[in-house]
């Protein structure tokens, strides 16, 4: 993102509280704040990304906290965007999003999945079933639900640990 200083330099502040689409959140209200946003055609972008299984981006990593902070920046994106408009297609791209949250929560972290589960309740439900893995768990959620599905990835995870 190019962004002029003086978006940077106004009021919108980077939020300490989340580790996690801290930055999705922040170039969220950059962009509500802006006067909107150019694309320009033929530019390349560079994307660092680790190499190897050790090494885990701070976006790829699923414990609690990092779960958390995604999604509560989620719900705040939701309520920078609904300030600017009044849109009820927001409340089923936040609610796809979080769909995701919620497969990567289970069965692990408790609390958390019931308050996505409110959450998406709240928001109008979503019908988003976003992949687990490859075909063998993708044919066990299409003929158990995914909830099932989950649980496999999850013990086999386990047993591999031991």
């Amino acid at each position: 993102w190019l962004t002029p200083k003086r978006l940077f330099n106004s009021s919108v502040k980077w939020n300490e509280k989340l580790t996690v689409n801290d930055d999705g959140e922040f170039f969220c209200r950059i962009a509500l704040s802006s006067a909107g946003i150019v694309v320009a055609k033929n530019t390349f972008c560079y994307y660092r990304k680790y190499a190897g299984e050790k090494k885990v981006s701070l976006s790829g990593r699923k414990d609690l906290r990092s779960l958390e902070s995604h999604y509560n920046s989620l719900l705040l994106i939701r309520e920078h965007l609904l300030k600017v408009k009044n849109d009820t297609r927001i409340n089923g791209i936040i609610a796809d999003n979080i769909m995701k949250l919620l497969m990567q929560s289970y069965p692990e972290h408790k609390t958390l999945t019931k308050k996505i589960k409110t959450s998406i309740n709240e928001l109008g439900d979503t019908v988003f079933s976003p992949a687990l893995g490859g075909k063998v768990i993708e044919a066990i959620k299409k003929a158990f639900g995914w909830k099932t599905a989950r649980l496999l990835q999850h013990y086999y995870k386990l047993a591999a640990i031991k």
